[in-house]
């Protein structure tokens, strides 16, 4: 009984939140309402500052969501350290082999939008391979004559 209470109370929550900010987008689908709230809020709160780091902030959120989202689950990986920056992200982390290392760079570089790989780095570890993988703003072309 307490269980049926409990997915009734967070299905409630998550309409409310719904029909407060509207549709979640692909990556936010997913996320807790108290989460989506939190987030929504400490935008707000931000933009009303007009704070420039606090913006920064909002965006680092906003690329970690979209990270997790499309994050690749096919294939086992440690992440030793995940470093989000307003014009930034490094990964670190340790996969079974070669293949498997390959198949993180090429995945994130081709999913993450907005993002675009800057510099990778792939050696042998004690327990697989280390992957370090730096991504940066992707460019975008102007249409302008060079």
């Amino acid at each position: 009984q307490h269980r049926a209470d409990a997915a009734s109370a967070r299905a409630a929550a998550a309409g409310l939140v719904g029909s407060v900010l509207g549709p979640a987008r692909a990556a936010a689908a997913n996320l807790d309402p108290r989460l989506r709230l939190t987030t929504e809020l400490r935008r707000l709160e931000q933009t009303r500052d007009g704070s420039a780091s606090a913006l920064g902030a909002a965006d680092r959120t906003a690329a970690l969501i979209d990270l997790m989202a499309i994050w690749p689950e096919e294939r086992p990986v440690r992440v030793e350290e995940l470093r989000i920056d307003q014009d930034q992200i490094v990964l670190r982390a340790v996969v079974r082999d070669a293949a498997d290392a390959e198949h993180l760079v090429l995945h994130l570089d081709t999913h993450l939008a907005g993002w675009s790989k800057r510099t990778q780095s792939v050696s042998r570890a004690r327990e697989g391979f280390e992957v370090t993988l730096v991504m940066g703003p992707a460019l975008v072309e102007t249409g302008g004559t060079p």
